[in-house]
């Protein structure tokens, strides 16, 4: 910034405190023009029109400032957008919004501004009027094969932010939908994109009661990657009930938590169940064995490491043996 430049910002500082805001945003705009690469002069526009709640104005203010903007000057732009969010009208956001869309679409913004948008901005950006009506579809499980695909296609392009939209479209529906099993496809990808907090809030909103096994393993997988069972203690009572009644892979998340939890009687009746169900599978008696060893606990390591060997051997003979059922 040069010593015009200084100047300038000076008189429109001066102005402004002065309350001749008129003055100010007329200064503002010959400095844009003696200047027009400048992102300051139309930040000071924005601002100045956001102190008089012309908001709009400073909505348009602000999108001339982020066209100038260079990637590491990006945080000018979020403080001012979350500035102006606060204030607002909803509808002067769409429409700012519905601005930002057209200079990404148009490519007026350089590669690594527009990655920093997609970032800040997210799900934000990409409602619009086409993909509401793609998500009125994400109500009824008949279109699931649909969700699913488009959702790959999304996936494939790296569009993460309309994934989550989705999702908080689904979230912030009012009436019942017949979608349980499009919302726990969506909780499944929510969880790989490590949207843990999202994933947990439509788990709570779209699978009461909880009578999916897979939601609930979802459900303490998540908060075991969270390292936070807040969640899953609010929602289910795990107790001695709730281990007698669970699977395998609802034990195995359940080792975790009572070993967090300190619970030893817990985590014993738990370990108790696994190795009824290893007597008869290798996959199991190895996840078993695993965990004892984690556990420092070797001589129950040694005896299901011998167990496995044993199933081995038998899976071997039964391999070995001829079939006589086949005709020559």
């Amino acid at each position: 910034m040069n010593e015009m430049q200084r100047l300038l910002v000076y008189n429109i500082a001066w102005l402004r405190v002065y309350g001749q805001t008129d003055n100010a945003i007329a200064l503002c705009q010959q400095a844009m023009k003696m200047f027009p690469a400048d992102s300051a002069f139309p930040r000071l526009e924005g601002d100045i029109y956001q102190q008089t709640k012309r908001f709009a104005e400073a909505a348009q203010a602000y999108l001339k400032m982020l066209v100038l903007l260079r990637p590491d000057q990006f945080s000018f732009f979020e403080e001012a957008y979350d500035d102006l969010a606060k204030d607002a009208p909803k509808e002067v956001m769409g429409s700012l919004l519905e601005d930002i869309r057209e200079l990404l679409n148009g490519g007026d913004l350089p590669e690594e501004l527009g990655k920093e948008l997609y970032a800040f901005l997210g799900s934000r950006l990409v409602v619009d009027d086409e993909f509401l009506l793609f998500a009125e579809l994400a109500n009824d499980d008949s279109n699931l094969n649909d969700i699913k695909s488009r959702v790959g296609e999304w996936e494939a392009a790296q569009d993460t932010a309309r994934i989550e939209a989705l999702a908080e479209f689904k979230l912030n529906a009012k009436e019942n939908t017949k979608s349980r099993k499009i919302d726990a496809f969506l909780i499944q990808r929510l969880e790989e994109l490590e949207r843990y907090d999202l994933a947990l809030a439509m788990i709570e909103k779209t699978q009461k009661p909880y009578q999916n096994k897979l939601i609930l393993v979802t459900m303490l997988r998540i908060c075991r990657k969270k390292k936070d069972y807040s969640f899953a203690e609010k929602e289910l009572s795990i107790d001695d009930e709730f281990i007698e009644s669970s699977g395998f892979n609802l034990q195995y998340e359940l080792v975790y938590y009572f070993q967090i939890k300190g619970d030893k009687e817990r985590l014993e009746k738990t370990l108790g169940r696994m190795r009824g169900r290893a007597m008869s599978s290798i996959p199991i008696a190895r996840t078993l064995y695993n965990f004892y060893l984690n556990m420092n606990r070797f001589e129950d390591a040694q005896g299901i490491y011998r167990h496995i060997l044993h199933l081995e051997e038998i899976l071997t003979t039964e391999r070995l043996k001829p079939d006589f059922s086949r005709s020559e």
